[in-house]
């Protein structure tokens, strides 16, 4: 029988922790929210795996059905809330398989029972929870840094061509930014490349043109924003380099499939 489901919601669902009793009672995968499983073996207690689930992933279980234990699912608004966007295995990254769990090896057992007593802290602290109690957000990021500490992260492998080189460094200095908005020509600047060459590498080796990297680390830094602070729509936008408030407002809506101010009745909870 599952087990009781605990919520913390806003004007949306920002966090939900279910504990289960058997492998088909895990919640399904969804497109928008990451996923953290943790399951103990029915016959062997010893035996547990944690697996990082990005959006729309499946796992891969080797316990079969016979296993208990919670899942943590949560959107990347919770990521940006905690300032987690960058953790390893949450965000991307060249070697994660989605799916691949981590066994009992001794790097695991060590830490699980600090890991399970976090997952049920944060379930009872949902059910508990008030506006403006950072007490959750501040759970769920200790769980999501003891989390990262266990999954080693791979090299990046080394770039195979100048193309991938300047696409690389490129992407460096895009996240090094943060809410430093900048133009493709600022970007070739500080790279020593010219414009188009820059443009040309870019939708060669992504497939996209540099303006959409810069816009995706705007909207996120824009989002970090609205969720995490009282700021208005215009502090924002001038904090991200907008002077036109129709632009940013237009820009926000089409990235982030609604309104300033629908997205922070969605998901500020401060």
């Amino acid at each position: 029988m599952t087990g009781e489901v605990s919520s913390l919601h806003a004007g949306a669902s920002l966090l939900q922790v279910q504990q289960v009793q058997t492998w088909a009672e895990f919640p399904e995968s969804r497109a928008t929210s990451y996923r953290i499983l943790w399951t103990v073996n029915s016959m062997d207690k010893n035996m547990r795996q944690l697996f990082v689930l990005p959006p729309g992933s499946a796992p891969n279980p080797t316990f079969g059905q016979n296993c208990s234990g919670y899942s943590v699912s949560f959107p990347e608004e919770m990521l940006l809330l905690t300032g987690c966007r960058h953790f390893y295995p949450f965000a991307s990254s060249p070697g994660y398989q989605p799916g691949q769990p981590i066994s009992a090896t001794s790097t695991l057992a060590k830490n699980s029972i600090a890991i399970e007593r976090l997952i049920i802290n944060l379930s009872r602290e949902c059910r508990n929870f008030h506006s403006g109690d950072m007490l959750v957000p501040g759970l769920l990021k200790v769980l999501l840094v003891s989390i990262s500490r266990l999954f080693q992260q791979p090299e990046s492998p080394a770039p195979e061509n100048d193309d991938n080189r300047l696409f690389q460094r490129f992407m460096k200095l895009v996240s090094e930014c943060g809410t430093d908005r900048k133009g493709i020509q600022e970007y070739a600047a500080a790279l020593s490349v010219k414009t188009d060459v820059l443009t040309e590498t870019v939708r060669k080796v992504s497939g996209h043109p540099a303006s959409h990297h810069i816009y995706e680390q705007t909207i996120r830094a824009a989002k970090q924003a609205a969720i995490s602070s009282h700021a208005s729509m215009k502090e924002v936008a001038y904090g991200l380099g907008f002077r036109d408030m129709a632009h940013f407002s237009k820009f926000f809506r089409n990235k982030a499939g609604m309104t300033f101010s629908e997205y922070k009745r969605a998901y500020q909870i401060m």
